[in-house]
């Protein structure tokens, strides 16, 4: 007597569960999405931004970085240089720059390294600019209680020169914001006009040397009210 053999079948699982549970979770989603951008599509924030305007007057640099405050002044950084090294020259440029290129100081509270750029042409190199990277000294500047006093550079920085004659840039690094608007409401306070720039922690202030009539300071930051 023959036996009889079972067939096993296999059923593929239905895919629609899934698709519910997907389906679902995206209408979740795109309701929660919508709230939200309606919520928030009445809120309005009010920013007064500054606005730079045009002034004659010389710029006083100031910089703040790790809660601390330096006052420096460019034109004392390039002239120390052209002491050093005489004004590029019209003849003889690629050996005042081979002169000035990797030429290190510190002064003012700065680090002061600077660099020549060549460019070659038809076998022919020369001379294109010189830059200037600038980086805070560790322990230099003033804490703004130090800032405060009668006898702080920054006092005498204020003291020295004339809201009718200069303006304050502040340089802005991330940790000293806070720095930054203590020093900035007693510049003001003083009838000084003020302007800033952020920058990263890392950066260098740069500056840049052409010929002997023109330099740079890499930036130029108007008063802004």
């Amino acid at each position: 007597m023959k036996r009889r053999t079972a067939n096993h079948t296999f059923e593929t699982p239905s895919l629609v569960p899934l698709a519910d549970m997907l389906t679902n979770t995206v209408g979740i989603m795109v309701f929660v999405l919508v709230f939200a951008v309606l919520t928030a599509g009445g809120t309005i924030i009010i920013r007064n931004l500054p606005f730079e305007k045009v002034t004659g007057k010389k710029q006083i640099v100031v910089i703040c970085m790790h809660d601390r405050v330096l006052c420096t002044e460019y034109d004392d950084i390039y002239n120390y240089i052209y002491q050093k090294l005489g004004k590029p020259p019209s003849t003889k440029l690629n050996e005042w720059g081979h002169s000035f290129d990797h030429f290190n100081f510190d002064q003012q509270g700065m680090h002061v390294a600077c660099h020549a750029h060549f460019s070659n042409y038809l076998g022919i190199v020369f001379l294109t600019k010189g830059t200037i990277d600038c980086t805070m000294l560790d322990n230099t500047g003033e804490t703004t209680e130090q800032a405060r006093t009668p006898n702080s550079v920054f006092h005498a920085t204020l003291q020295r020169h004339s809201p009718q004659n200069s303006y304050l840039v502040f340089l802005v690094y991330s940790d000293s914001v806070d720095m930054y608007e203590r020093t900035k409401a007693m510049a003001e306070q003083a009838g000084y006009e003020t302007g800033w720039c952020p920058k990263g922690l890392g950066d260098s202030l740069q500056g840049a040397v052409y010929n002997a009539d023109m330099h740079d300071l890499g930036f130029e930051i108007e008063p802004q009210s």
